[in-house]
């Protein structure tokens, strides 16, 4: 890591270079030696609220991903749950579904298990290699790969490296078949603006979808393609029972 990149794009005030599962629980110890009566009771009132809140948000993530489970191309609220079931225990995770992402989340929130990394956004396109990087540093656990149909596209040949090399990865295409997320900040863009969200979304589709199952096996690898959501948790563990670089080709609605 650089600590020069502490700051680099956020306003910083103290920037800390360190682990921040580390850094948190030294931190929170910290914290606690300096609160008084009434920070601790304001501060157990924020925690009482807040877990509140997140029960609410889980049960209405839970009744919208089964509202529309039974739907083609799959939902990503489906999608996000059907991975909370699927996904093996104590796996690597590496969240490159860039607009997937908050279902994503949402549906393995529940896995305090899983060992769970991700990108933000913006330049897109690692998630490819990323997770190769998990595996090769925790080869004993499952590493699994969820990324975007966009950001696996730019470095697609990154999977022919894991078969090369035979690196076991699960790659779990989230495919939309478009650049989704740059349509949702087109729609940010005009609403900060105060202008109705756009009528044409110029060269965001992808009108030959790839195909992503056909990718794999032509690398050498294991390729599989699911359009509902029943067919995802068996999907995955076929793929990681493999013990080869597999690619589980999900078709998702790209509504936006």
């Amino acid at each position: 890591m650089n600590s020069g990149e502490i700051g680099k794009k956020e306003p910083t005030d103290i920037g800390i270079w360190a682990s921040p599962k580390h850094a948190l629980l030294q931190l929170d110890e910290a914290v606690k030696t300096r609160m008084n009566h009434e920070a601790a009771e304001s501060a157990s009132a924020r925690r009482t609220q807040i877990a509140h809140d997140n029960r609410a948000k889980a049960a209405a993530f839970q009744e919208l991903a089964a509202s529309g489970w039974d739907r083609t191309p799959i939902p990503p609220a489906s999608f996000g749950r059907a991975l909370g079931d699927a996904i093996p225990k104590n796996a690597n995770i590496f969240n490159d579904s860039i607009s997937s992402s908050a279902m994503v989340n949402a549906g393995i929130a529940h896995r305090t298990d899983l060992n769970v990394m991700g990108a933000r956004g913006g330049a897109i396109g690692w998630g490819i290699g990323a997770t190769m990087g998990m595996k090769l540093a925790d080869p004993d656990n499952p590493t699994i790969g969820i990324v975007g149909d966009g950001s696996a596209m730019m470095t697609v040949q990154g999977f022919w490296t894991a078969v090369n090399y035979d690196i076991p990865v699960t790659y779990v295409i989230c495919n939309n078949a478009q650049y989704r997320i740059l349509k949702v900040n087109m729609n940010v863009y005009h609403e900060l603006n105060d202008l109705p969200p756009p009528d044409v979304y110029n060269a965001m589709d992808f009108p030959t979808p790839f195909d992503f199952k056909a990718q794999a096996e032509a690398y050498g690898g294991v390729g599989i393609r699911v359009t509902q959501a029943d067919d995802i948790k068996p999907a995955i563990e076929a793929a990681v029972a493999s013990g080869k670089p597999a690619c589980v080709d999900v078709i998702l609605d790209g509504s936006v």
